[in-house]
């Protein structure tokens, strides 16, 4: 199998993925029936710590893409909170109700994770269910 040398712009888009994403190598590759056999989350974190310097190149090229398919995730902050909490109150919506009123949503997008959002539990969310979220709130009339 050919290999690819390990430069330090790969190394640093590696860690430049796992800190968009916030997904890491185990969660990357759980479940996944199309990884190349032989590729685990101890070779992907040695890659990407320095104690490997090659990397055989059909892993390397499979990693690259899937990680790169991942849609970022942008932080949720206080203002985002206050926002939300302000739209929820000026429509009268619970998140359960706000979420059968927008649907359809997107995947993982769910009453659980306003709850989440709301109560600083979580932090960071794809742009995609951000901008899904106040752009439908927007819409919604006063109640």
């Amino acid at each position: 199998m050919p290999r690819t040398t390990l430069t330090d712009a790969i190394r640093d888009e590696l860690n430049a993925l796992h800190e968009q994403t916030s997904i890491g190598p185990q969660r990357l590759l759980k479940g996944r029936k199309d990884r190349p056999k032989g590729l685990n989350s101890a070779i992907i974190y040695h890659w990407m710590n320095g104690r490997m310097e090659t990397a055989r190149s059909d892993h390397l090229d499979w990693l690259l893409q899937t990680w790169r398919s991942v849609e970022p995730l942008v932080p949720f902050t206080a203002d985002d909170i206050a926002k939300l909490n302000h739209e929820l109150s000026r429509t009268g919506y619970a998140p359960q109700s706000l979420i059968r009123r927008l649907a359809p949503v997107p995947d993982g997008l769910t009453p659980k994770t306003l709850h989440q959002l709301r109560g600083g539990i979580l932090h960071k969310l794809p742009a995609s269910h951000k901008a899904f979220l106040f752009e439908g709130l927007e819409s919604v009339p006063d109640r």
